[in-house]
């Protein structure tokens, strides 16, 4: 074998050695919730999500409160919908102010989910002083069987 053809060999080896070692993940990728049904202004969510080979699916990422001086923060709504029918619902807030970004946490779902959805949502501040949850997009979802 001449040195090319090793060094092709070997390169072409690289790849699979890295997949190799890459952990159980199967059938991952990205999201960015942006320019989708999901997405609102003065948000941003964005992050990963994979399965693993028992079938969980895991979700994890970033929501960014991108507003400059609006007064209203970030909210992701996460909806889960099982093949039972069940559902799972979680939400996640950016209090910090704007241009702030925080971790939204890791989630896992059971092998048995079918769909999950995201939502953008902005925060309001309550004349009591209480924040709560006003408008959101109407949702995107970034993973489904």
């Amino acid at each position: 074998m001449n040195l090319k053809t090793k060094a092709a060999l070997a390169l072409a080896a690289i790849p699979a050695a890295l997949l190799l070692t890459a952990g159980p993940a199967a059938a991952g990728g990205g999201y960015d919730v942006t320019h989708t049904g999901g997405d609102i202004a003065g948000a941003w969510a964005r992050g990963t999500i994979w399965t693993t080979s028992d079938g969980r699916v895991h979700l994890d990422g970033k929501l960014k409160d991108t507003s400059s001086a609006d007064k209203k923060g970030a909210a992701l709504r996460i909806h889960a919908v099982y093949a039972d029918g069940g559902t799972r619902d979680e939400e996640v807030w950016n209090t910090n102010g704007a241009g702030t970004e925080v971790n939204i946490g890791a989630y896992s779902f059971a092998s048995s989910v079918r769909r999950i959805q995201l939502k953008e949502c902005q925060l309001f501040r309550a004349s009591n002083g209480g924040i709560y949850v006003g408008a959101c997009a109407g949702g995107t979802d970034v993973w489904s069987l």
